[in-house]
């Protein structure tokens, strides 16, 4: 049965179309990467603890709600025993992230965080929080186009639009006026770094993320 399938499909003329969409949107959550460092003031250390309290504190006045934060990795504690007795001072960090649904609150967060023992911030990712029904509507958007070239380009030719016979269909996630990036496993921003101890704040500015969709196509010919 398969190879009289195959047999009647081979016998039909078809048409090879490709369609493709595109789906510009703001991101409406971010994930950012802050790095705590214990650092010494005025001959004494400020420990991990009270830097990481100090981050809570701030998170609490900004009313961002605490289950957005997680602990991404903490440097510094592994192999404490080898290091302490290479070294005189032994400063732990941390890295934690959080997520972000007010945008707005980035910028607020990062210039209370610079009197707070934070060494390092940035946006690690970005993405929508209804980023597969916008993937959807891309996929239709670019199966309607297939479909509509395919009718446009037979018509020039005094043929006739047929069935379906293959659909394959793939999408991806751009930053806008940037490399290609996998939606899926983050780094739609590029990581931009801020150091406080440099003079200056530079503003972040919200890219768009851009859903481009590729539907490959194969119609019969009546």
């Amino acid at each position: 049965m398969f190879a009289q399938n195959q047999s009647n499909l081979t016998t039909k003329k078809t048409f090879d179309v490709t369609g493709i969409s595109e789906i510009e949107i703001v991101p409406d959550e971010i994930y950012v990467s802050i790095t705590l460092q214990e650092y010494k003031e005025n001959g004494e250390k400020v420990t991990i603890d009270s830097i990481e309290n100090a981050l809570i504190q701030v998170l609490k006045i900004m009313n961002i709600n605490l289950s957005n934060i997680k602990v991404d990795g903490s440097f510094g504690s592994r192999n404490y025993s080898t290091w302490k007795h290479k070294q005189k001072e032994f400063f732990l960090s941390k890295n934690v992230e959080l997520k972000l649904s007010d945008l707005a609150k980035y910028n607020e967060l990062t210039e209370r965080l610079a009197d707070e023992g934070i060494s390092k911030v940035y946006i690690r990712s970005a993405t929508h929080s209804q980023i597969e029904d916008y993937k959807k509507q891309a996929r239709i958007n670019a199966i309607k186009n297939a479909k509509e070239k395919a009718n446009y380009m037979l018509t020039a030719i005094n043929e006739q639009l047929g069935e379906v016979i293959y659909v394959n269909a793939s999408e991806k996630v751009f930053e806008e006026n940037a490399d290609e990036v996998n939606a899926f496993r983050g780094n739609i921003y590029k990581k931009q770094t801020y150091s406080f101890k440099e003079s200056g704040t530079e503003v972040i500015g919200i890219k768009l993320l851009k859903i481009s969709c590729s539907v490959k196509a194969v119609f019969a010919i009546k």
